[in-house]
């Protein structure tokens, strides 16, 4: 799918959404939350709507929260709202960073069985910095770490692991910075998962810049799912940015689409001496 045909299609989502009146309503008090948030929240920085990370962690002492209020996502003739997505960094010094995330998913027509809302995708990270590069002010890339406990849901009997790599190199040329990511994980029904990931960011100068982000991913002998996602980043102040964003997947004869939106807000919780 091209990134031209990506958009028309999320257009059409968005339009399809917003035509039925019960829906809308249904719905409109979440875009509040959203709105009331964004003029209420004070300075931070961000690393949405990405899939993967980069080679950067949390400073001593600080409280990050990813938050995306209301998503969309169509999976086959399955659609579904995600709400909230969260996830919770915080920075405990000498280059370590604990993280907390999931994601409650609430299908638009629910099953018989009653089985929305459900949690998603909920993992426990450590994210440790193994080389200080141009994320920490020094030459050369950045280099770092994360191994993740990914947590039972939905009737899931196990626990998973997982642990990647991860590389950040700015493009000189474009002024544009590169993050590689390669994970390997034990997902939680026992299968090996893996994935690869391309992040590409605009000019930091920019007040509003373009992102885009590649992934490759192989769960046990499935098909491999091969993901584009295109964007935005809006930094509205210092330390504050918003995001929007569109992603399509791939999977053999299967297709999804997800229309994301969030933004990034952190805050001092702790001033050492």
């Amino acid at each position: 799918m091209s990134l031209g045909h990506a958009w028309t299609v999320a257009r059409n989502e968005a339009a399809a959404i917003l035509d039925n009146p019960v829906r809308t309503a249904r719905y409109l008090p979440f875009a509040v939350v959203c709105l009331l948030v964004f003029t209420a929240a004070r300075p931070a920085y961000a690393y949405r709507p990405f899939d993967g990370t980069d080679a950067d962690v949390a400073e001593a002492h600080l409280f990050e929260l990813e938050f995306s209020p209301l998503s969309y996502a169509r999976f086959a003739q399955e659609r579904s709202l995600i709400v909230p997505q969260v996830t919770l960094n915080y920075g405990t010094g000498s280059g370590f960073e604990f993280v907390l995330e999931g994601q409650g998913v609430m299908l638009m027509h629910p099953e018989p069985e009653g089985v929305s809302p459900r949690l998603e995708e909920a993992a426990f990270s450590l994210k440790k910095v193994l080389r200080a590069g141009v994320l920490q002010e020094k030459k050369g890339p950045s280099i770092a770490t994360e191994e993740s406990v990914l947590i039972p849901s939905r009737g899931q009997l196990h626990a998973g692991f997982g642990i990647g790599l991860i590389v950040s190199q700015p493009l000189s040329a474009a002024r544009t910075m590169l993050h590689l990511n390669a994970e390997l994980a034990r997902t939680q029904e026992q299968l090996t998962e893996r994935v690869v990931t391309m992040i590409l960011e605009g000019p930091e100068e920019w007040p509003v810049r373009p992102v885009g982000e590649l992934s490759w991913a192989r769960e046990g002998d499935e098909d491999a799912v091969r993901a584009l996602l295109a964007g935005i980043v809006w930094q509205t102040r210092q330390g504050l940015a918003m995001d929007a964003a569109v992603k399509t997947t791939d999977a053999g004869d299967e297709h999804a689409l997800e229309l994301r939106a969030g933004f990034t807000w952190k805050m001092q919780v702790h001033k050492g001496e």
